[in-house]
């Protein structure tokens, strides 16, 4: 009985949590510089909604490349990201290595001014609170057409037994 317990604590403590899920806004000076642009998207998860396809999450890593959690998608989708400075704007780069059926996803470079990023329903999150750099698969198949907030991913995620750093469940 004593193991159980203390393999239970272990758990808990290493469990994340929905307070671990921690929102970051758009500084009011958007965008600043390209230095500012790359500084806030480095390591920042977006949840995004389209009506005709549904929620996706984006993992922006600091080094450059980006993760793509699509709804009906089994496997995380790779891809990269950059920002280029252009005459007069300030460009938000994107591409992604695969794409998949059913899915309006660039596999060419595709660019959106900051600008324009300012006036997106998007919410960010700092870190990438769904695991998705280091799991090929996703910790659930997204329904389509579903708008699902991040704090329900994050739990559902949880319940799924992901945790970044190790899959809780086999």
């Amino acid at each position: 009985m004593r193991l159980a317990a203390a393999t239970l604590a272990v758990w808990a403590l290493a469990s994340p949590a929905l307070a671990d899920l921690v929102p970051v806004e758009l500084p009011l000076s958007w965008p600043a510089s390209p230095a500012d642009v790359k500084a806030f998207f480095s390591g920042v998860t977006d949840r995004s909604w389209y009506g005709e396809t549904g929620t996706q999450i984006a993992y922006y890593a600091p080094d450059g490349t980006l993760r793509l959690y699509h709804p009906g998608i089994e496997r995380v989708t790779h891809g990269d990201w950059q920002v280029e400075p252009t005459e007069g704007a300030i460009n938000f780069c994107y591409r992604y290595d695969a794409n998949p059926p059913g899915t309006l996803v660039p596999r060419d470079w595709a660019c959106v001014t900051a600008k324009q990023i300012q006036g997106l329903s998007y919410q960010y999150f700092r870190g990438d609170p769904l695991c998705l750099a280091q799991f090929k698969t996703v910790p659930f198949v997204l329904p389509p057409r579903d708008n699902i907030s991040m704090e329900a991913l994050f739990e559902q995620s949880r319940q799924a037994g992901r945790h970044c750093g190790v899959a809780l469940s086999s």
